[in-house]
């Protein structure tokens, strides 16, 4: 389930959850044809979520993007906290319903700032 800082659900099947890191990298080849890759600042916590509902649910998931306020994502017991870093991906899965009654998969990365068990 996701919810945002308001405790609205924007998301009610979470259907993925990829923790992982994140880096700004600079990338130069030199003269003698040999990579140097030069890492700057410490890597970010971030993850990739994948998650099904609504398209009134997806209204609330874009809110929380387009304002910057905190999201909370529970996955496999655990409780991620953090904000949605860019857009929130959407694809249709029930094209011959409703569109109030269809099911959209929603796909976003975010910047972890917490992890609990839950």
């Amino acid at each position: 389930m996701i919810t945002d800082s308001l405790g609205r659900t924007c998301a009610r099947i979470t259907l993925s959850v990829v923790p992982g890191y994140d880096s700004i990298k600079m990338e130069n080849r030199l003269l003698d044809g040999s990579l140097h890759i030069q890492t700057i600042g410490t890597p970010v916590r971030v993850a990739i979520v994948k998650a099904a509902g609504s398209i009134t649910e997806y209204d609330l998931c874009q809110m929380a993007a387009a304002s910057g306020s905190q999201i909370s994502v529970i996955f496999e017991g655990i409780r991620y906290t953090g904000l949605i870093m860019g857009t929130v991906e959407l694809e249709d899965y029930s094209r011959r319903r409703p569109r109030a009654r269809r099911i959209y998969q929603m796909s976003f990365k975010m910047n972890v700032s917490g992890e609990v068990s839950v």
